[in-house]
């Protein structure tokens, strides 16, 4: 949790689908917890009842579900709260990675770590773009409306239905869209394990900790990790998930 009043992020796992697919997603809220709690409770039950999902289409089923999570979102009531989220998908020699937001995926292989995912934040110069086009102002590295207090830190989220609302633009359009980045890679022989996490442990940070994780996950030491997360200098609320693949 950090500093931080409350805990505004969320995480979801789910293994030995009957499909033999494997999920996690870590879910990073603001503005209240409402969408992170709304999509680590949902984004996977909708996935896996997509159609495109059980044919093994999962780009495809991937990319609609973030869509129809976003949908499901609206109708909960809450137009201020938002979540980035970032969410990987394996099966069988190969896994997925979609993700909207700053929250990241990272690949640890041959003892190197890679980092797979890039920041859909106002500093993008595409994001901002879409987002200028959208009359949103951009500044000082935060989205904002002309007459609206409101600011926002990315630009592509579940929920943030105030900077979704120009009647001008289309869904994908606008200010802040909730489509997701996504990509596919083979589990190679030096693929040893992926990190998802919240923007509240840098990058940098987790890179420098790379040993100290391979060790602990080599050692199952579960209070290792837990203390590699705690010991993040961040006031941020901060979350961690370990895809570990087995040899």
């Amino acid at each position: 949790q950090g500093r931080r009043r409350e805990m505004e992020d969320g995480c979801a796992i789910a293994t030995g689908l009957p499909s033999g697919v494997s999920l996690v997603g870590v879910f990073d809220g603001h503005g209240g917890d409402d969408a992170a709690r709304y999509c680590s409770s949902n984004l996977f039950k909708l996935l896996v009842r997509d159609e495109r999902f059980e044919k093994g289409e999962f780009r495809e089923s991937l990319h609609s579900v973030f869509l129809s999570t976003d949908e499901g979102f609206a109708g909960h009531g809450s137009t201020s709260s938002g979540t980035t989220a970032v969410v990987a998908l394996v099966k069988e020699g190969r896994f997925f990675v979609a993700h909207a937001g700053d929250s990241y995926c990272s690949l640890v292989k041959n003892k190197q770590m890679i980092h797979l995912t890039k920041d859909h934040v106002p500093s993008n110069l595409d994001e901002a773009d879409r987002a200028r086009k959208s009359k949103c102002v951009v500044h000082d590295g935060v989205v904002s409306k002309d007459g609206s207090l409101s600011t926002l830190a990315v630009t592509r989220a579940i929920g943030d239905f105030e900077f979704k609302d120009n009647p001008k633009k289309s869904r994908e359009e606008q200010a802040v869209v909730a489509d997701p980045e996504i990509l596919e890679q083979e589990i190679c022989d030096g693929c040893e394990f992926l990190i998802l996490a919240s923007d509240g442990l840098e990058r940098k940070y987790v890179e420098s900790c790379r040993e100290e994780i391979s060790k602990a996950l080599k050692e199952k030491n579960f209070e290792a990790l837990k203390e590699i997360v705690a010991r993040a200098q961040s006031n941020d609320n901060k979350t961690m998930v370990i895809v570990e693949f087995l040899k």
